[in-house]
C-alpha cells in the first residue's frame, strides 16, 4: 500500500503508529475515511488527519495539525549511524 492515513485527537494524540487508522493506493478512499473520523462524536473522535506518501515520505493531504504542528510537511530522510 503507498498511502497511510493517520488520524486522532489534537490534545491526545496517542503519536506515531499508534495514530495509524488505514492503507491504500488511493489517496481519495483514505481522504473520505479521515473525514468520517472527524465526524465521529464522543470522546474519542479525532479532529486532525494526515495521509502519507510512502514513496515520497511527505504528507500529501491533511485536515487539521497535530498539536505543536506549523510547519509544511517536507521530504525526511533516514540515515545510518
Amino acid at each position: 500500500m503507498r498511502y497511510l492515513l493517520f488520524c486522532n485527537e489534537r490534545y491526545y494524540p496517542k503519536g506515531g503508529w499508534n495514530d495509524f487508522i488505514s492503507a491504500s493506493n488511493d489517496v481519495e478512499e483514505l481522504v473520505r475515511l479521515g473525514n468520517k473520523e472527524l465526524e465521529k462524536a464522543g470522546a474519542e473522535s479525532s479532529d486532525w488527519w494526515q495521509v502519507v506518501d510512502t514513496e515520497s515520505l511527505l504528507i500529501v493531504a491533511s485536515h487539521g495539525l497535530p498539536f505543536g504542528s506549523s510547519a509544511p510537511s517536507r521530504p525526511h530522510t533516514i540515515t545510518e549511524p
